[in-house]
């Protein structure tokens, strides 16, 4: 079960990597980044304490923090393509 996080941790960096052509720095940072917003995801999604209601607005605020976060370090050309990537897995 475990190797199957990482995967999808590994997939999404090369994915990014591949769309974005990131350099060494850029990878490393997203890797930290993905990385961290898994396992804060998993820690939201398993409180019992919160509604399904608040977890999703809860998941959105860290999903919008991540796509901040990585913007911060792309050059404007990857910003824009990494927008045009998110605008298109919200369809």
């Amino acid at each position: 079960r475990k190797n199957k996080k990482v995967d999808i941790v590994e997939a999404s960096i090369e994915s990014l990597k591949e769309k974005l052509t990131l350099d060494g720095f850029q990878e490393a940072i997203v890797r930290n980044l993905i990385k961290d917003n898994q396992s804060k995801s998993k820690e939201i999604i398993e409180t019992n304490t919160l509604s399904d209601i608040e977890k999703r607005a809860l998941l959105e605020e860290l999903g919008e923090k991540f796509n901040t976060d990585i913007k911060k370090i792309l050059t404007p050309e990857q910003v824009l393509k990494y927008d045009k990537l998110i605008s298109k897995n919200k369809k």
